[in-house]
């Protein structure tokens, strides 16, 4: 994983996920001068530009579309290869949520995947497979967006958001 990229991931985590990443972020202020002390009081933002062309950050990027099932409306976005989906619909307030930050433990990142796309994805683990059958009215190409990460071959993929989602996590901690 690139510095930039990791820079990204640490300096963009909520608070309450801080202490998962503290120890990256230590190393960070340690081989990169220009990190702000802040980081690690988690009260900014430092935003990190490597130093590559536009053509080289441009073939890094996937446009994909998103489609919002209530309305049908189809909103399309670009996303840096190897981020997962809901990193990219987070990123570009496409209105998903994530819940358990990409841990497979909800399924409130539950999406349906084209059939093109659903094809170029890796197969679901059985984790995945468990939670979606508890996903709310899941069907053939059902997948976490937590766990597909985009590559150049999705290319104009088309994830749809479902009508409603169900918080399998919260549901489990109140048993």
């Amino acid at each position: 994983m690139s510095f930039s990229r990791v820079l990204s991931r640490t300096c963009f985590h909520y608070r309450s996920l801080f202490t998962r990443n503290q120890y990256s972020a230590v190393n960070l202020l340690n081989t990169n001068s220009r990190v702000s002390n802040r980081l690690l009081d988690n009260k900014a933002r430092f935003f990190y530009t490597a130093g590559i062309s536009m053509a080289e950050e441009n073939s890094k990027r996937v446009k994909i579309s998103f489609v919002i099932f209530e309305t049908g409306e189809k909103v399309e976005v670009e996303g840096e290869i190897g981020q997962n989906i809901l990193e990219v619909a987070l990123a570009n307030d496409v209105g998903m949520l994530g819940s358990c930050e990409g841990y497979v433990r909800c399924t409130i990142c539950h999406v349906y995947v084209d059939d093109k796309s659903k094809e170029i994805l890796p197969r679901a683990t059985e984790e995945e497979c468990d939670l979606i059958d508890r996903a709310l009215d899941p069907k053939e190409n059902s997948r976490l967006s937590c766990q597909c990460i985009l590559s150049k071959n999705l290319e104009g993929a088309v994830f749809t958001l479902p009508l409603t989602t169900r918080n399998v996590e919260l549901e489990d901690s109140k048993k």
